[in-house]
This record gives C-alpha cells, structure tokens and sequence, in this order.
C-alpha cells in the first residue's frame, strides 16, 4: 500500500467548526478544527497517529455558537 492516502472528506461544513469523530463505544477518536472553506479532510489517523480500523464511527459537527450536527460513516476495506 505504499503511496496511497487513505482520507475522508467532510463536505457543506459552516466556515468554522470543531470535528469530533467517535467509536460506536464512545471513545474520542480525532478532533479536526475546521476554519474557511465547506470542505475538511481527514487522514484516518487517530488522534495518536495510528491509523483507525475498519467499522463504524460517529462525529459531532459544532459551530462556535453551539449548532450541533452528527452523523456516522463506515470505514471499510
């Protein structure tokens, strides 16, 4: 698997936000700040920068004022 990126792309995000992306079981897996742009990438990586395992995570989409948005996605091979 040398040169390939693995990345997940977050998409009609406001101009900032803070990212959080959860395991099912509820452990804080990585926290992206988002700042310009609707457009965040992440890398899959946890916040340790080990590379996260296939399954399904949740995330947490909050502006500055507080707007909450969640979501879940799957990791698969």
């Amino acid at each position: 698997r040398f040169g390939v990126q693995r990345i997940l792309q977050f998409h009609h995000l406001p101009e900032r936000a803070t990212i959080r992306i959860y395991t099912t079981a509820g452990e804080l897996v990585q926290k992206l700040e988002h700042d310009g742009g609707s457009i965040e990438a992440w890398n899959l990586q946890s916040y340790n920068g080990q590379e996260v395992g296939f399954g399904v995570y949740l995330y947490i989409v909050q502006t500055p004022q507080g707007e909450e948005k969640t979501g879940k996605f799957a990791v698969i091979k």
